[in-house]
């Protein structure tokens, strides 16, 4: 119950500072919410949707190689951060000043992802790309994967928006 409790805990975590801080000012995060976040500034659609969409495929991959031991855990992460998403989506924004809301929004966001990652929690996204891609390419440590993923995301939205 207290791993579920964390887990709740994170998701609101993470939708407060991605709501207060992060979406109204057009900041994009790396992984499937950044991917999701392009996609809601660009044509309307639900972040918390998109994230869904984006991981089916990279849980059924992690299924097939890993088994479903800890699968169940990052369903449970994945589903919570995107529903969270999309259902408080009337947090307000409280700051206009990009610079400070990157700042906030990115320590109120790690804050609620640190504190579902503490209870083997994930999100999905890049870490679960990262994920599978060290599996295969041990060459890059895990962290160098989520960086390349993230800043690859980054990078694209800055070109498309």
């Amino acid at each position: 119950m207290m791993d579920f409790a964390a887990l709740i805990a994170g998701a609101l975590l993470f939708c407060a500072g991605f709501h207060m801080f992060l979406l109204p000012n057009a900041i994009i995060l790396g992984g499937a919410t950044g991917i999701g976040t392009v996609c809601e500034l660009l044509f309307g659609w639900d972040v918390g949707a998109v994230n869904i969409l984006l991981n089916l495929p990279l849980l059924a991959l992690r299924l097939r190689r890993y088994g479903r031991g800890g699968l169940a855990r990052s369903v449970l992460g994945i589903l919570s951060v995107s529903v969270a998403i999309d259902v408080f989506s009337f947090f307000p924004s409280l700051t206009g000043e990009p610079l400070i809301a990157a700042a906030f929004g990115g320590a109120v966001c790690g804050a609620g992802t640190a504190v579902a990652l503490l209870r083997c929690y994930t999100s999905g996204g890049s870490d679960l790309a990262a994920y599978l891609l060290h599996g295969r390419f041990h060459r890059l440590s895990l962290g160098s994967w989520v960086f390349c993923i993230d800043a690859a995301i980054v990078l694209t939205s800055a070109v498309l928006l």
